[in-house]
C-alpha cells in the first residue's frame, strides 16, 4: 500500500491545470497565502517609490542651495 496521497498522474494533471486554468491557479495561490504576500510586496514597492520621490525632491533642494548664482 502506497503512502502517497496523489498518484503521479494526478500530480501531473494538477500541474497541467495550474498551467492552463487561471481561476484554479488563483484559488490555489490564495489557499497557500501567496496573494497576501503579493499584496504586501505591492505595498512595499509603493512605499519605496514614495520614499524615492521624496529623496529626489530633497536632493533637488540641496542642489539648488549649492548652485552658483
Amino acid at each position: 500500500m502506497s503512502t502517497e496521497l496523489l498518484s503521479k498522474e494526478e500530480k501531473l494533471r494538477i500541474l497541467k491545470t495550474l498551467e492552463v486554468n487561471e481561476e484554479f491557479r488563483y484559488a490555489i495561490a490564495g489557499a497557500l497565502g501567496i496573494l497576501i504576500i503579493l499584496e504586501e510586496l505591492k505595498k512595499l514597492r509603493e512605499d519605496f517609490n514614495k520614499r524615492f520621490e521624496l529623496s529626489e525632491k530633497r536632493l533637488e533642494v540641496v542642489e539648488r542651495r549649492f548652485e552658483i548664482v
